[in-house]
């Protein structure tokens, strides 16, 4: 029956080759040399269905474990899945929602589409050299995806989201490269790495997952290496992200005490210690977190807090002028956080 089963699969891959195998109509497809090593592609095994499938694209994800009984992990996600005749994965979860990996040659795409370029309306395509001078937009999950293609082969993909601490900022992760279209395979380079996009039936599918093997495991983990380190440096660039451990103990340790802030027409007093912040010298107590560039004030429902940009080097801290905030943003739209102000606290004790 396994056997059976086997062959089934594998005759059912090599249909799926086929149906992926034209690059639409949009324009003619043609192989690129001289592109960027470390491509994360399947090996040449017997095709089974259990394993794990990882998304290999420019958006960090998370795999599915698809397990010999009929279930699956994505993740906190737990369910069933079913296996197409055409060697797509149809994910039925516990909770209710589906999703469907799709099979397209080697590689599978989720339902994520981007189908009409933000100028025109038009769908992809592409000149004789694999080119394209458009830009695509697609949501996926509450997160933002953004693909611009230039005609000199050069590319600019972004993602955003809105930050999970602040309903007005998004949390932006921006990458930068060539590009060359093979058949129905896009391969952005980045880092010396190639990400594939698939282009089938005049669509881009950005969203891109290919099955472990022994053979292509050290690629997959180093395209997402390259990823994830590319979210973390664009984090470090954003003031409300939360700063590392040993930032935080550096300026928790410079900050106990108390600073007194006389500027413009208000004086101010702000004395902290491990167990919060007082402000005006009252016993309410508020919490209170460093960020990048940034002491995070909040009150204890985080309807109202403050916000206070500070420089911290050599061993020395430096805190600006306090602005408010709730839970979208900056009070005053005109307020720049960037922008230091010449307003500064002076410790005290």
């Amino acid at each position: 029956m396994k056997k059976l089963l086997a062959l089934m699969l594998a005759a059912a891959l090599a249909l799926s080759l086929v149906a992926c195998g034209g690059g639409g109509t949009g324009g003619t497809n043609t192989p690129s040399a001289g592109t960027e090593t470390n491509t994360p592609t399947p090996g040449k095994e017997e095709v089974t269905i259990p394993g794990s499938y990882a998304p290999v694209g420019l958006l960090p994800g998370t795999d599915y474990e698809v397990n010999e009984n009929g279930s699956y992990d994505h993740g906190e996600e737990k369910g069933t899945y079913t296996a197409v005749e055409d060697g797509s994965l149809a994910f039925q979860s516990k909770e209710g929602g589906s999703s469907t990996l799709t099979a397209c040659g080697a590689y599978y795409h989720t339902a994520v589409q981007m189908a009409e370029d933000t100028e025109y309306g038009l769908a992809p395509s592409f000149d004789e050299s694999g080119h394209s001078n458009q830009t695509f937009q697609a949501m996926a999950d509450k997160v933002s995806l953004t693909l611009e293609l230039h005609e000199d082969g050069s590319y600019v993909f972004s993602y955003s989201a809105a930050s999970p601490v602040f309903n007005k900022f998004s949390d932006v992760v921006t990458f930068e490269g060539s590009y060359a279209l093979e058949d129905t395979v896009l391969n952005l380079n980045y880092n010396n790495n190639r990400y594939p996009f698939l282009f089938v039936d005049d669509v881009i599918y950005p969203i891109v997952y290919v099955k472990k093997t022994d053979m292509n495991s050290a690629d997959i983990e180093a395209t997402r290496a390259a990823v994830l380190a590319a979210k973390e440096e664009a984090a470090q660039t954003r003031w409300w992200t939360l700063a590392d451990e040993t930032t935080t103990a550096s300026v928790n340790k410079a900050l106990e005490g108390t600073w007194v802030y006389s500027g413009g027409y208000s004086e101010q007093t702000l004395t902290f210690s491990v167990i919060g912040v007082s402000i005006q010298g009252k016993h309410i107590l508020k919490s209170y977190s460093i960020h990048n560039g940034a002491i995070l004030v909040e009150d204890e429902n985080r309807l109202k807090c403050n916000v206070i940009a500070y420089i911290y080097a050599d061993g020395n801290l430096t805190l600006y002028e306090m602005l408010s905030m709730d839970k979208d943003g900056l009070l005053d739209p005109a307020a720049d956080l960037t922008t230091i102000s010449s307003y500064q606290y002076q410790k005290t004790d």
